[in-house]
């Protein structure tokens, strides 16, 4: 099977020991700290994860994008304005469920900063995940996540981590038409195997 999903970061938290707290509420955030001790304002879109269904493990690739708004007072001459993307390669292994199902797993990636006028700037990202999604119909899931997350900005040399929760909701595709792959018989979301 395939699953297509849209999360949304509810709150978040980036820390680097040397810069200090980032806090976000939604998808804004106020005193964006990553951009190497950069201050503004930022807006992260809701990522966009694709993933193979393979029994109970979800392999695929999560797209990530936010905008972040320079605040002049920071420093630097005038506005500026500075896009984020991140594809990270991500893995999830589900529980057993019938209407509800917790997962955990792993992702790692680059996020890459594109300022205008700039040098782009890229960051490692790698951390864990993990959630609880509950299946309003055979296709479809709402559901909570939190990631914990390792950050390393390669240009200054500086490490950090952040922490997100979210909402997400997923679609599960069974390309076949029958049940999904290695899902609960009539179901594209992922379960054990049958006995």
């Amino acid at each position: 099977g395939i699953t297509m999903c849209a999360d949304l970061d509810v709150f978040g938290i980036t820390h680097f020991p040397d810069l200090g707290f980032d806090m976000r509420i939604g998808p804004l955030s106020v005193d964006s700290i990553l951009l190497s001790g950069v201050v503004g304002n930022g807006f992260n879109f809701p990522a966009i994860p694709v993933g193979v269904v393979l029994g109970p493990i979800v392999v695929g690739m999560r797209f990530e994008a936010g905008l972040i708004h320079i605040n002049p007072d920071a420093g630097f001459p005038g506005d500026v304005n500075v896009g984020v993307i991140s594809p990270l390669a991500f893995f999830e292994y589900w529980f057993d469920g019938e209407d509800m199902a917790p997962f955990v797993g792993a992702q790692i990636g680059p996020a890459i900063t594109i300022p205008d006028g700039g040098d782009t700037s890229v960051f490692l990202t790698a951390g864990g995940l993990g959630g609880l999604h509950f299946f309003v119909a055979d296709s479809f899931s709402v559901g909570v996540n939190a990631n914990l997350n390792f950050l390393y900005d390669f240009d200054s040399e500086r490490a950090g981590w952040e922490l997100v929760l979210g909402f997400s909701m997923r679609g599960w595709i069974d390309p076949s038409g029958g049940g999904g792959s290695g899902g609960a018989e009539g179901t594209a979301w992922p379960a054990p195997e049958p006995e």
